[in-house]
């Protein structure tokens, strides 16, 4: 349970994360905002939905980055996003990553970034986002944390590879 001053500190909105995931992460505001306004309030279940929403949105915007292509579709002229399944997305985004160049220092130090951020994706997917998407789970508030925590630290690693 969160005490007075957490509770406070959560309602204000997403400053727990990265300073520019909201700039980096298109429409993520909303979801962010209200990650940590329900966990504010304990309502656990909705916390974690709001942050597979915010991780959803992340995982699309850095599948743009790197050249994933799976779940792009071009509609009326303008790219857009359609479902596409966590995994195939991974898949899709390991296969860019693989092909990044690793020829200098800079280069190698990019693409293990993206390898971590590749690895704590395949973690987040396997642990919480398919029983939470699919009404098949209810958070407690110690598994809420460890989501909010888990999409912290990989927001965290996924925000500045994001250009």
């Amino acid at each position: 349970m969160l005490d007075q001053a957490e509770a406070a500190r959560y309602s204000k909105g997403h400053a727990e994360f990265h300073p520019d995931t909201a700039s980096k992460i298109v429409d993520a505001d909303y979801d962010l905002d209200e990650a940590c306004r329900t966990y504010a309030i304990h309502a656990w279940t909705a916390c974690v939905f709001h942050l597979m929403r915010v991780l959803e949105r992340g995982i699309q915007r850095w599948g743009t980055n790197i050249g994933a292509t799976m779940g792009f579709v071009t509609k009326n002229g303008a790219g857009v996003w359609r479902e596409t399944m966590w995994g195939d997305l991974e898949k899709d985004i390991q296969k860019a990553v693989d092909a990044l160049p690793e020829s200098t220092a800079d280069e190698k130090e990019a693409k293990n970034n993206q390898r971590a951020a590749v690895a704590a994706l395949g973690n987040i997917r396997h642990a919480w986002r398919n029983t939470t998407m699919h009404p098949a789970a209810k958070y407690d508030d110690r598994q809420a944390r460890d989501v909010f925590d888990t999409t912290r630290i990989f927001l965290e690693r996924l925000v500045p590879i994001l250009k």
